[in-house]
């Protein structure tokens, strides 16, 4: 049933326009509010001054799909921001699934839930909000880690000196009697 609901998604998505519907930007409002905690930048901060090369992160990448689901879960979700990103997802009325902080090499520095791949890197929902330095919806689609039918959007973090130290991803659950009110791209 799911990926029958997926597939019908998929085909009456409508093409991007450039322009947000008010839900849409209120997802994009909130994440960039998150984005700006205090405890994410210091979170982002230390993880550049840690700095892991980008041949470790893609060797934990390699190992990610042979940890168990808890161990990937302690991973990246069992800190201060997992646990804000948990409670985000279960506030009444919430239509996010899942939060995912990317450093600015595309590591998951924190996550709830843990994401089905550790290097974000690859991915449009980083490296478009990174290179662009703004907002980005993708489209819709099956998502793994969340099990659902999920719209990533996706918020460049900024730094001092208004530098790029990451990016904040949500995934927002899309039902079919939400599809016509969001106008997802």
């Amino acid at each position: 049933m799911r990926y029958g609901l997926c597939i019908l998604a998929l085909l009456i998505s409508p093409v991007w326009a450039g322009e947000y519907n008010t839900r849409i930007d209120t997802y994009i409002k909130t994440l960039q509010q998150v984005a700006r905690e205090p405890v994410l930048t210091r979170t982002l901060m230390n993880a550049s001054h840690e700095c892991q090369s980008l041949i470790g992160i893609l060797a934990i990448e390699k190992q990610w799909a042979e940890l168990s689901a808890h161990e990937r879960q302690i991973m990246v979700s069992e800190n201060q921001l997992g646990y804000r990103f948990r409670d985000l997802i279960a506030e009444p009325d919430t239509d996010f699934v899942e939060f995912i902080l990317s450093s600015e090499q595309g590591e998951t520095v924190a996550a709830w839930p843990a994401p089905s791949d550790y290097w974000q890197g690859d991915e449009t929902k980083f490296i478009q909000p990174a290179m662009q330095r703004k907002p980005v919806v993708e489209r819709f689609d099956w998502d793994e880690s969340s099990s659902s039918v999920s719209l990533h959007i996706s918020v460049p973090v900024f730094g001092q000196q208004g530098l790029v130290i990451g990016v904040l991803t949500a995934g927002i659950e899309v039902d079919i009697a939400s599809l016509k009110d969001l106008q997802i791209p």
